[in-house]
């Protein structure tokens, strides 16, 4: 009968599962032990053998609920502790993660130009000796800190007037009063840091999503990567993103405000950066797709895959590998048996953002007259550059720590890559880079012919800071730019 009521009672007893820590637990399992084993065990002090084994079993759960809960904690982005953990939330939600920023400058560049005497009595620089200082010309700070220029400076350069784009002003006079050289000034943006050449050499072997670490820390800017065939990948936010926006020179005559026509352009080779926040370096990762093989598919044909019964009525135990389904082309090529030629720019931190005046030493000058003017006007004109930084330069920052990146998860999950709603518009027209246009103002208004679409309007500012109407090729550009952005229900 003893028997007999110990079974009832183990079936009708209800066992909590509110327990989740070691004394809890432990007082849990000796209430157990003393009604179902009340003949076997009486002894549950901590010197005894049931006491320690009881102390084993609650340590146990006291554990296993310790990493519950923790592992629940870390599904939270808010509440993660786990680095590893806080990274993967950060990419997940699409924050772009970088490492120290560089600071941008304005270099003011003077040279001394010999003066030319035009219709017998204007002076103006003798344009023969108007150089062109190109762009990656490095130049130090005080605190050692060293800029390079971002685009080429033409002290040739003419406005639609013809007159020169540089402003200068008479440095020397002869002896008759007359100007004898004059001093030109131009501006050109700069951005901190160094930039260098890394090459890595690829085996003859298909790697899918192949992955090559870059050597420095803080890399600002991917320049170009061009494989030993000479073709170029392009940088995309994403591998499924197979087009990409390229800038062509403006031949119309309004390109003195808009320098670039936007085009279009097919990226099969193409990489995403993945910055890692801890270390600060930056991995390539390029596509899966096999370039030796055809693929015409916009998908892997999963038929392919399939187990052929023809004249069998029996299925034999096989295996198939699930990368077979990533080998298509539609998420970019990866390179193989060649050399892969990296050219970047590293560097960055708050230690950049120097003073006004600060940046007067010019280290590597590259220089170009291609106007043929005599040797010694050209000596004269390239000893006598100098540059220095009228304002301060701004932007620098260090590499963001993980608490800063989880603070941009929230926003980033709101943000989209399209364009929805008429503020989405508004936004999206000016983040369009500045070399194809630049739009003042916009305004949106009701289409009366398609409920679908809207009217723009956009206005531009002149040379001169003027209100005029924005050039025919602004309007374009702004076209091409927006329609990548569009729903496909949308007009």
């Amino acid at each position: 009968m003893a028997v007999k009521a110990k079974q009832k009672l183990k079936k009708l007893s209800n066992r909590s599962f509110v327990a989740k820590d070691f004394e809890a637990l432990r007082q849990d399992l000796i209430q157990q032990a003393r009604i179902f084993f009340p003949e076997h065990i009486q002894d549950f002090s901590e010197a005894s053998v049931a006491g320690m084994l009881i102390d084993l079993m609650a340590s146990i759960g006291d554990s296993l609920s310790f990493y519950l809960d923790h592992q629940f904690r870390e599904l939270d982005p808010m509440a993660a502790v786990e680095p590893v953990n806080i990274i993967s939330h950060v990419r997940n939600a699409g924050v772009k993660i970088f490492g120290a920023a560089s600071a941008i400058a304005d270099l003011t560049f003077t040279i001394s130009v010999p003066a030319k005497l035009t219709n017998g009595t204007n002076y103006i620089p003798k344009k023969s000796a108007l150089p062109v200082v190109l762009k990656n010309t490095v130049v130090e700070a005080t605190n050692g800190v060293l800029f390079s220029t971002l685009e080429d400076l033409d002290f040739a350069e003419e406005d639609a007037d013809n007159n020169l784009v540089a402003s200068y002003s008479v440095a020397s006079l002869d002896a008759n009063n007359n100007p004898l050289t004059f001093n030109m000034t131009m501006t050109v943006t700069a951005t901190s840091g160094l930039e260098i050449e890394q090459s890595f050499t690829l085996a003859d072997q298909h790697v899918p999503f192949r992955e090559i670490t870059l050597s420095e820390k803080d890399v600002t800017m991917i320049r170009s990567v061009i494989d030993s065939e000479g073709d170029q990948y392009y940088e995309v936010e994403s591998l499924s993103q197979d087009t990409v926006f390229i800038p062509v020179d403006n031949t119309d005559p309004d390109n003195f405000d808009v320098k670039s026509n936007i085009e279009m352009l097919a990226a099969p080779k193409r990489f995403i950066v993945r910055t890692d926040p801890m270390s600060r370096t930056s991995v390539i990762r390029f596509g899966s797709g096999d370039a030796d093989t055809l693929d015409d598919d916009i998908l892997p044909d999963p038929s392919d895959l399939s187990l052929e019964l023809y004249g069998k009525n029996v299925i034999p135990r096989f295996s198939i590998d699930p990368a077979s389904l990533l080998e298509t082309q539609t998420l970019g090529i990866s390179p193989r048996n060649t050399t892969i030629k990296v050219t970047y720019r590293h560097g960055g931190g708050a230690n950049h953002n120097v003073s006004a005046n600060a940046i007067n030493l010019v280290t590597d000058l590259f220089v170009e007259f291609r106007k043929n003017p005599t040797a010694s006007d050209a000596l004269s004109v390239r000893t006598s550059l100098t540059v220095t930084n009228k304002n301060k330069s701004a932007g620098a920052a260090n590499a963001p720590d993980l608490e800063t990146l989880r603070g941009q998860i929230v926003s980033a999950r709101t943000a989209q890559g399209r364009v929805v709603t008429r503020e989405d518009v508004m936004a999206r027209i000016f983040t369009m880079p500045a070399t194809y246009g630049r739009v003042f103002r916009a305004a949106i208004a009701e289409n009366p012919v398609n409920p679908l679409a809207t009217t723009l309007y956009i206005i531009s500012r002149d040379r001169d800071g003027n209100l005029t109407l924005a050039p025919d090729t602004l309007k374009k550009n702004l076209s091409k730019y927006l329609n990548e952005f569009r729903l496909i229900s949308d007009a």
